[in-house]
């Protein structure tokens, strides 16, 4: 009976703490040269299936939300099974400057925060 109880104990222990495995999520942008009024895409990833959307007040009131549309990538390989969500939102901005895109959280997980600098518009070449 004690071998029995023991084996189930750390089963469940095996159990819980293989569900406690923190998911990798990232954010990043679509490239790094940005101009005041111009959009960009804000990519959230996350290598986890779970049913939770980012939480996208936490974007500085310096941007605005244009879209945002959510994918899912699952594979399985050799009976291994790996899932990818993610989410691009588009955003604007007509403020130069340094701007922080915060740590966003998905869950109980959060990404890195971005410094991004927005030049102004008519520092670009004209070449019309």
């Amino acid at each position: 009976m004690q071998k029995y109880l023991l084996g189930f104990l750390i089963y469940t222990i095996c159990l819980v703490s293989g569900t406690s495995v923190q998911a990798r999520i990232t954010q990043s942008i679509d490239r790094q040269e940005i101009s005041a009024g111009e959009t960009f895409v804000l990519d959230i990833q996350i290598d986890k299936d779970i049913d939770v959307q980012p939480d996208l007040s936490l974007i500085p009131a310096d941007f605005t939300i244009v879209s945002s549309s959510q994918y899912q990538h699952t594979q399985i390989i050799n009976g291994n099974h790996s899932t990818t969500k993610g989410w691009k939102i588009k955003l604007k901005t007509l403020k130069t400057g340094k701007i922080v895109i915060p740590a966003i959280t998905v869950g109980n997980e959060a990404t890195r925060p971005i410094t991004l600098n927005i030049r102004d518009a008519s520092d670009q070449l004209n070449l019309n």
